[in-house]
């Protein structure tokens, strides 16, 4: 579960707290990285609870844009993962194009 990037960035010092949003959405490819050196054939991350729909719309608007970029990171084209989005999508505020995107 990806947790903590809000506490993250205001013990860092950041005004924002979605910079831990950011640095922690850039750390998921390296993570899986790690995951495929140790030959962990399959992992789940878990990117955003229920309880985070109710965070302010700024918020939660950044915090989704940040998931979609991740997603479309690690299925973009050469990268050697599968990547199957699973969960009440339906209950995203919008639905880009990486929520239905199956690679």
């Amino acid at each position: 579960m990806l947790d903590g990037n809000r506490r993250w960035a205001r013990e860092a010092g950041h005004d924002d707290v979605r910079e831990g949003y950011r640095v922690g959405g850039a750390k998921v490819a390296e993570f899986l990285e790690w995951c495929t050196a140790a030959d962990i054939a399959h992992v789940t991350l878990f990117m955003l609870s229920d309880d985070n729909l109710g965070r302010p719309a700024a918020e939660l608007e950044s915090l989704v844009e940040i998931i979609e970029t991740t997603v479309c990171d690690i299925a973009a084209e050469g990268r050697s993962w599968e990547v199957q989005v699973i969960g009440s999508l339906d209950l995203l505020p919008a639905a880009p194009t990486a929520y239905s995107r199956d690679s």
